[in-house]
């Protein structure tokens, strides 16, 4: 398992769908593509992006 896997793991299942649509898929969505593929605001799409990145930096890094 890559480490980027094992990290997401660590996150809840809505903010791994936001981190694999955004970043880690060769679409390339727009922001808006990917609010409207959750199902969430875009308000809320950047409240939960913030906080995936934040986890995922923790997890990855260990802090």
């Amino acid at each position: 398992m890559r480490k980027s896997e094992f990290c997401l793991s660590f996150l809840s299942d809505e903010k791994q769908k936001l981190l694999r649509l955004a970043y880690m898929n060769n679409e390339h969505p727009t922001n808006i593509k990917i609010c409207i593929k959750m199902g969430i605001s875009e308000g809320t799409f950047y409240r939960l992006k913030k906080a995936a990145l934040q986890e995922f930096r923790e997890a990855y890094y260990g802090y």
